[in-house]
């Protein structure tokens, strides 16, 4: 485990998590994961790996997402996901 990853394991395990509300789509895996424990391992195995965005993305129009919204200064995960799937409609909040 690199230094960045056992820090934010370290903050992670301090912070409370509940099941989430809405499906939660990890880009580590591209896999939904709906369990507290799950979800925090993969935030932190996301410090140091690739992520499977297309495939991620690709699950997402399949669950019948019509909607997201990047939060950046630049649309670049915006014009991503309008390439991947031209259904989902794309909203950045800069």
């Amino acid at each position: 485990m690199t230094p960045a990853c056992a820090l934010l394991q370290e903050v992670i395990e301090k912070v409370p998590f509940t099941l989430p509300n809405i499906p939660v789509v990890q880009n580590v895996a591209a896999q939904v994961f709906d369990d507290e424990v799950s979800i925090q391992q993969a935030l932190v195995h996301q410090i140091n790996s690739p992520v499977q965005w297309v495939r991620s993305i690709q699950l997402m129009q399949d669950m019948g997402v019509t909607e997201v919204v990047e939060c950046s200064p630049k649309p670049i995960l915006s014009r991503l996901v309008s390439q991947i799937a031209p259904r989902i409609r794309v909203h950045q909040i800069v």
